[in-house]
């Protein structure tokens, strides 16, 4: 039988909500759709018909080009693989939300945008008043009992309150699974602790690209020391899942072992998972841009350390 390497259960299960905007999951490069306030009917809108109809047909989207680049580099599964795995395509019903409520952030990183990062924003437009450069979804909607799994994403979702008003929304938690990806500049609070315990699953994710000094000028803003205590409350004070999600650009590349080393360390404490991603945009930190020694060098690490996912 025939693989569909364009098909993708995101479109069956799942969608992205980033202030009044859809889309299809986070990798999406454009607004999709509006938010209309009913998360039960997002996806039985005519552009996620038409959206499903042409994955079918084994059409391969654009804007899927970052998993259809993974899966050709074939070091570990896309996000589109690891999704088809986790749902099936013979229904179409809310399952996964993902969460940009906001994009409140203290970070600057020099991947992101001001789309993404108030602080970029405040940045770029000194002279204009901060709260100009944040969108925001205005209102929590209702939570429909299909849901499974919600992720937080921002912005950075434990700066605000935001996320707790959603775990407050759900009818029961203990059928949720939730999810937050972080910077790790922010602690767990006593009452983000007690709600997220009630949930029938929670994984942590810190976004880190380097270790020490190289991440704090990755990731401008960040304190190394802070992350570190982070990491180590979640390991030692909970049962949630740690991972690590790292970006690997022109920038990152070369922490790749120091960071390798300290997740090694970490992981005598318990198992931590560790996601590698190649960026895609901005185009000039991609890795297709190192010259002919640095990709030399960079597949010599890859290769020698096996253990790079």
């Amino acid at each position: 039988m025939r693989v569909n390497t364009a098909q993708c259960a995101a479109f069956y299960k799942h969608f992205v909500l980033e202030g009044d905007d859809v889309a299809p999951c986070c990798r999406w490069s454009k607004n999709f759709q509006k938010f209309d306030g009913d998360f039960s009917q997002v996806l039985h809108s005519k552009k996620f018909v038409e959206l499903r109809k042409k994955v079918e047909s084994g059409y391969k989207l654009k804007e899927c080009s970052k998993c259809y680049y993974e899966e050709k580099l074939g070091r570990s599964l896309s996000l589109r693989q690891k999704l088809n795995t986790y749902w099936r395509v013979d229904s179409v019903q809310v399952e996964s939300l993902e969460l940009n409520l906001n994009n409140v952030c203290n970070l600057a990183c020099i991947m992101c945008n001001s789309h993404f990062s108030s602080r970029i924003w405040k940045e770029e437009n000194p002279t204009l008043p901060a709260n100009q450069g944040i969108w925001r979804l205005k209102d929590i909607p209702n939570i429909p009992d299909t849901v499974k799994r919600i992720r937080f994403m921002g912005g950075e979702p434990l700066m605000t309150d935001v996320h707790r008003q959603v775990l407050c929304s759900i009818k029961d938690p203990s059928k949720v699974e939730i999810q937050y990806i972080t910077n790790g500049m922010f602690m767990l609070t006593p009452e983000d602790v007690v709600l997220l315990n009630k949930c029938a699953k929670v994984a942590i994710y810190v976004s880190i690209d380097a270790y020490g000094k190289l991440n704090e000028e990755i990731r401008i803003g960040s304190e190394w020391n802070q992350i570190e205590k982070f990491v180590d409350d979640i390991l030692n004070n909970t049962n949630y899942v740690l991972g690590i999600e790292t970006v690997l650009h022109k920038k990152s590349w070369k922490g790749l072992v120091d960071l390798l080393l300290w997740i090694e360390e970490k992981r005598k404490i318990r198992p931590i998972i560790w996601s590698v991603h190649p960026l895609i945009v901005p185009q000039r930190l991609s890795i297709k841009n190192l010259n002919l020694n640095e990709s030399k060098e960079l597949m010599e690490i890859v290769t020698k350390y096996y253990n790079i996912p």
